[in-house]
């Protein structure tokens, strides 16, 4: 963890450099697939481009990250209805049922730590939406499989994987059943 820490603790400067335009590319497939609404949740938002693409179609925006230096380019882009929080998505420090879409955009690698997707689908409300995207990888069928697996084993429906030629990840949507939700 510490290694990606320094990683991306230097990368933060000039992340956005880099990598903008295959995460715009990734930002405005997003959308056309489904705009998200009402309370949001960028899980790893680095430096927080997606949060400028989505403040103004949502009620509440909130990005998450574990990289201090990410948050810090990150408030550049804060907008009224946007806060950042300094944590970890697999021990994310918001309440249950409180987001109705969940983003984490290119953060899963190529292992899942199953753990992660429970809390994921905790911070959902019923009928909330859940939009992964993973990097293409030689791996990348096989840790799928067992993601979508996951999420149908904790009560996600309509999993829909886009595999589109214009960007390096796998896109992942789903929804939570609208009955009340357990874990």
């Amino acid at each position: 963890m510490e290694k990606i820490l320094n990683l991306y603790s230097q990368l933060s400067k000039s992340y956005d450099l880099l990598y903008g335009g295959e995460q715009k590319k990734k930002y405005e497939l997003l959308l056309r697939l489904k705009k998200p609404y009402g309370i949001v949740v960028d899980l790893g938002c680095g430096t927080g481009m997606f949060l400028e693409y989505i403040a103004n179609l949502c009620t509440f925006v909130v990005g998450l990250d574990i990289c201090r230096e990410m948050i810090e380019m990150a408030k550049c882009r804060r907008g009224s209805n946007v806060d950042l929080v300094l944590g970890d998505m697999s021990l994310p420090p918001f309440r249950t049922t409180v987001f109705d879409f969940v983003y984490s955009i290119s953060v899963l690698g190529d292992v899942i730590d199953h753990r992660v997707v429970p809390r994921i689908f905790s911070i959902l409300k019923p009928n909330g939406v859940l939009v992964l995207t993973v990097l293409k990888t030689e791996s990348t069928d096989l840790m799928i499989r067992s993601l979508v697996a996951e999420l149908s084993r904790l009560g996600f429906e309509r999993i829909t994987l886009v595999n589109s030629p214009n960007t390096r990840d796998v896109i992942i949507m789903s929804r939570t059943m609208s009955d009340v939700k357990t874990l």
